[in-house]
């Protein structure tokens, strides 16, 4: 039997010559009145429609794992469903995935678009032509707006020009009817035990304000370290420790293993939790597409780097590129083939891959950088030093212009963002980078987990752990809770993931020590390092009952590179570890090496 659908992202119009539109951040497309009234409309429709039907929401977020069915006729999955994770496929098998979506959800957008009429309906129909899924930038901003978590309905034009309440689709996905799989009729988010049923806005904001800009910014560093330090495909696209193949060279998180802290943040025990009924949140395909977004900008930055054979050539299940083939990732490689872009890229001067590194990079320092925040408490003598040594502690100063062509990104940092002036700057001196290194087994509780790291003693209370200052960051276990219907999980079984939880920036804003040198700093984390580690259904669970665990410290001897403007590993230098410090913690750095 022959398919149905190919995945062509959104059809192009016109000659198709015109270069593609960005998809935006969740917050410009919301002060766009005329697309984000598309939008919601759209994916509202997506979601109304008859969940037998292939391209309705239910359909389509099944793709992601259950109901663990085989898709639009093709091959079936590699075990029980189709999704790639802890592989180097992860970050392209999600690519036309989000294409599919994209375009199903821009089809129902004309199809709206056409019902508006007055003296104004060409700019509706524009509107939907230019529409494209928008993403979170969550290293950003952590907490969404409350149009996507807290706001239960959404005034919106409809198509006779009138505002009006609607229910807004962006908070849960209704089951019509409930799946045998889901306990529950609709999604939900950081459940509380006694209400496993309703989402718990205040939870979910306390735990991603542990994440945002007023806390530890570990999601905004981990993504400018992921962006500009891991070197390789293999270090950046998964989660699986990469021990002996050049992981400890890097010492930072993958793209995945900031995406699986994500997922498990935002869902605790609600579907975007676990992985096999993740895509059913609506906020499943922000986040995914924000990953998408770090991708291309991780391959500008890093030219020439790309899926290792033979994964590159292996097909991407079940997406059907045309009538005969699937997509495979070196089909990928260009977003503008599945005819989308992200502000980033809109108004680059050159096609040659060393200028769009340098002026990519300049944007990324401009978004993800180091920074001096003035909502963050001052700093003492102590640490009034500058973020990165070497450098005249910065001011604040009018937004750069690297920061005014990213339209459609994120603004909220350019009022918190502090760049360098070039013009009077010197040459950055040498510095150490201290971070500390999760190790532990996957798969091993059946449910999602998290490991939280501390600078001094946590809380009795669990709840206040992800803001209490003593908080530093966390990695998590983003996890199969059905593994026994997924072969690469099974197969998995016993695998090992790494994290890595930035420590830098926390002791530069701590009061509590002199400098960043191993002799302040080992002496001071031996005696107040501290690590809690917890399911996402709030069971604590201790160190010594975690599988595999090791919690390692170590300091990165990093240089900065001028043509690339940012820090890297120092020529000829590994990381060193620093066993002393956790050795005598359970679950701490293992003697040998």
């Amino acid at each position: 039997m022959s398919h149905t659908v190919n995945v062509t992202g959104v059809p192009r119009g016109g000659s198709g010559l015109a270069p593609p539109p960005p998809r935006l951040d969740i917050r410009n497309l919301i002060k766009k009145e005329k697309q984000f009234s598309l939008y919601i409309q759209a994916l509202t429709a997506m979601m109304k429609a008859n969940q037998d039907e292939l391209l309705s929401f239910y359909s389509i977020a099944g793709v992601h794992g259950l109901p663990a069915k085989v898709w639009n006729n093709a091959k079936p999955p590699t075990g029980s469903w189709y999704c790639h994770h802890g592989v180097a496929t992860f970050p392209t098998w999600h690519r036309p995935y989000m294409a599919l979506f994209e375009q199903v959800l821009h089809d129902h957008a004309v199809k709206i678009a056409a019902k508006y009429k007055g003296d104004n309906k060409d700019e509706w129909k524009k509107a939907a032509q230019d529409l494209r899924a928008p993403y979170w930038d969550w290293a950003s901003e952590a907490v969404p707006p409350p149009e996507v978590i807290e706001l239960d309905k959404l005034n919106i034009v409809h198509s006779d020009g009138k505002k009006k309440a609607v229910d807004n689709p962006l908070l849960t996905y209704k089951f019509n009817p409930r799946p045998s799989f889901s306990s529950r009729d609709k999604t939900v988010r950081c459940p509380v035990p006694s209400n496993s049923t309703e989402t718990n806005v205040q939870a979910l904001k306390d735990s991603l304000q542990g994440r945002g800009p007023i806390a530890k910014l570990d999601w905004r560093t981990e993504t400018y370290n992921m962006l500009t330090r891991t070197t390789t495909w293999s270090t950046m696209s998964n989660g699986v420790s990469k021990h002996g193949q050049g992981g400890l060279r890097d010492a930072v998180n993958s793209l995945e293993s900031i995406h699986g802290d994500v997922h498990v943040i935002v869902g605790g025990g609600g579907q975007m939790g676990s992985v096999p009924v993740a895509g059913f949140d609506p906020i499943f395909w922000l986040h995914h597409v924000n990953i998408d977004r770090l991708l291309s900008l991780w391959e500008a930055l890093h030219p020439g780097e790309w899926v290792p054979a033979p994964q590159s050539t292996q097909d991407l299940l079940p997406f059907w590129q045309d009538s005969d083939s699937y997509w495979i990732s070196d089909a990928t490689r260009s977003p503008e083939v599945l005819n989308y872009t992200y502000p980033e890229f809109v108004g680059l001067k050159s096609t040659n891959p060393n200028d769009r590194k340098k002026e990519i990079g300049r944007k990324v320092n401009s978004l993800y950088g180091p920074r001096d925040d003035p909502v963050l408490p001052k700093a003492t003598t102590a640490s009034t030093k500058p973020l990165v040594p070497g450098l005249a502690k910065p001011s604040l100063r009018a937004p750069s212009p690297a920061l005014e062509a990213v339209e459609g990104a994120s603004a909220q940092h350019v009022a918190q963002h502090v760049l360098v002036d070039q013009s009077t700057q010197t040459q950055p001196e040498d510095r150490l980078d201290w971070t500390c290194r999760i190790r532990t087994k996957l798969n091993q509780f059946g449910i999602s987990y998290t490991v939280l790291i501390f600078v001094g003693q946590p809380p009795e209370e669990e709840h206040e752990w992800r803001t209490c200052d003593e908080y530093v960051g966390s990695f998590a276990a983003f996890v199969n809770s059905s593994p026994e219907e997924c072969e690469n999980c099974q197969e998995q079984a016993d695998v090992v993931v790494e994290g890595f939880v930035a420590f830098t920036e926390y002791l530069q804003r701590s009061d509590r020590v002199q400098s960043l040198e191993p002799e302040t700093i080992v002496p001071f984390l031996k005696d107040q390092i501290h690590w809690r580690i917890q399911k996402i259904d709030g069971t604590v669970v201790p160190a010594n009952e975690v599988q595999d665990l090791e919690v390692a410290v170590m300091s990165v001897p990093l240089s900065f590179s001028p043509e690339d403007q940012f820090f890297t590993l120092k020529e000829g230098s590994l990381p060193r570890h620093h066993p002393e410090i956790t050795t005598d913690h359970e679950g701490g750095r293992k003697v040998s090496p």
